[in-house]
């Protein structure tokens, strides 16, 4: 639940895109029905620009079970005729809550922590088990389908596909049935990848729509102890042990795989940064692919990593990622894995430790320098009662025609598919631009460059684009200049 969902102001609730199969069979203005608990409530569905929202009625759903930012709703259609959909609430612990924005990844996984998988109840037949080594270990054995669950695994044939659903993903696994039993084999190592599963974590297993249509519930493991070695998760651990990553003073930790890689000028000089070989071939990638690297306030690079003698590394792109953040040998960076399926990493900088600067050095900063950090100043500072992110403008972006904006963002608040969007500015003058989603990346193009000369961007502007408008795609831009 994001802050726009519970806030009382009409917005409504965005259906998600992996629900489509069910919704597109609706009409503007159905009435949908809500079930928590055998308490019923009305909303109507809202069809608009091949989105679906749940708006009139919403707002009231929301009061009754007072739904917050960071708590979790799974929607399950229980008749798809009547259109029922049973909710079941996740309530998010204070931790989770923040300033009322969006529940990130990380406070999702603690919002499952509420409840427990021998807690799980339901009127479908389901399975539960925790998960052993040889369920995650990447060796293509499988897992073992409970016994219990043998009524509707006895209904598949051999090799029949699976599918397992989760957080809106599905997954095709293949069933090996055989007279001990059945197993998720063929697949199963990509749901465990994708999902970074580990050993002691509890899954749920329950059918939706169809016997071979698995809804699945992940119960993160609890640490076992407060020691910080065991605070880090159990594949961190072994990633740091057999990757040999280096430490810094500030100890990091993370429910995700990471990293870290100390920064050599010959890092600086060429345009590659080399990888643990081990952690890549076991996380991203065993072939050369593009992934992205995202920085905390949220600006995307595309970087390719490739395999040279049988070593990864970062290789296009990267030099243009360095400096960009004005990498310096000595720095470390930890690359954090918090996307397998769209290859996202997030980077964090530690910064080297700066020596005694010798007389040449001690010189004032250059004008352009002092002009930059007023506008990081004045965007920094910058707040708004809409949802909002910001760009700044390289060369690159006005000779190349396109501009690229943060990923997550776009996804999440305008469009999980390439569309159009409206660039509105403080004269009230309006623009169309083409909004292109890849797997990859997000770029504004077509009729991006015609924005950028009629207001006259230049490079070190800094844009804010506030979403005012959700059904017509309308963006409000400040700029702030160099």
């Amino acid at each position: 639940m994001r802050r726009t969902y519970v806030d009382g102001r009409g917005c409504g609730l965005v259906v998600k895109k992996s629900f489509e199969e069910s919704y597109k069979k609706w009409n503007n203005n159905d009435k949908v029905y809500l079930q928590v608990a055998g308490k019923s409530w009305t909303v109507n569905c809202d069809m608009k620009c091949n989105v679906c929202r749940l708006r009139s009625g919403w707002d009231r759903f929301a009061k009754d079970n007072s739904l917050t930012a960071g708590d979790v709703c799974v929607f399950q259609l229980i008749d798809a005729s009547k259109k029922i959909l049973e909710v079941v609430i996740f309530r998010a612990t204070k931790e989770t809550h923040g300033d009322g924005g969006s529940a990130t990844e990380e406070s999702k996984s603690k919002v499952l922590h509420f409840a427990s998988a021998e807690d799980f109840k339901s009127q479908n037949p389901f399975f539960a088990l925790a998960l052993k080594e040889s369920y995650v270990d990447g060796k293509g054995r499988g897992m073992v389908v409970r016994k219990a669950f043998e009524k509707t695994y006895q209904m598949w044939k051999n090799d029949d596909q699976v599918i397992l659903q989760f957080e809106g993903k599905t997954w095709p696994v293949y069933c090996d049935i055989n007279r001990n039993g059945c197993s998720l084999r063929r697949g199963w190592d990509r749901f465990v990848r994708d999902n970074l599963l580990t050993v002691g974590d509890a899954c749920v297993f329950e059918p939706i729509a169809s016997e071979k249509l698995l809804q699945v519930f992940i119960f993160r493991a609890a640490k076992e102890t407060n020691s910080k070695e065991n605070n880090v998760p159990r594949r961190v651990k072994i990633e740091a042990k057999e990757a040999r990553v280096l430490t810094s003073d500030n100890a990091f930790t993370s429910t995700y795989p990471f990293f870290r890689v100390k920064v050599y000028p010959s890092s600086l000089s060429g345009p590659n940064l080399s990888l643990p070989k081990i952690f890549v071939k076991r996380y991203i990638t065993m072939d050369s692919c593009m992934v992205t690297l995202q920085i905390s306030d949220g600006r995307e690079w595309l970087v390719k990593c490739t395999y040279y003698k049988s070593r990864p590394k970062f290789s296009v792109g990267w030099n243009i990622f360095a400096q960009a953040n004005h990498l310096a040998a000595g720095d470390i960076c930890t690359f954090k894995l918090i996307d397998f399926s769209t290859k996202l990493l997030q980077v964090f900088i530690s910064r080297a430790a700066k020596e005694t600067k010798r007389k040449e050095d001690k010189i004032l900063p250059k004008k352009s320098e002092a002009r930059e950090a007023r506008v990081l100043s004045s965007v920094s500072s910058f707040t708004s009662k809409y949802s909002f992110f910001t760009v700044k403008v390289y060369p690159s972006s006005l000779s190349g025609g396109a501009l690229s904006v943060p990923s997550k963002f776009i996804k999440n608040h305008i469009t999980k598919d390439s569309c159009d969007v409206t660039l509105q500015t403080s004269n009230g003058k309006l623009w169309l631009v083409k909004c292109i989603v890849y797997n990859n990346g997000t770029k504004f193009s077509g009729g991006w460059n015609r924005f950028a000369r009629a207001n006259q961007l230049a490079a070190g502007d800094v844009c804010a684009f506030e979403l005012i408008n959700f059904s017509e795609k309308l963006l409000n831009v400040i700029i702030f200049r160099n």
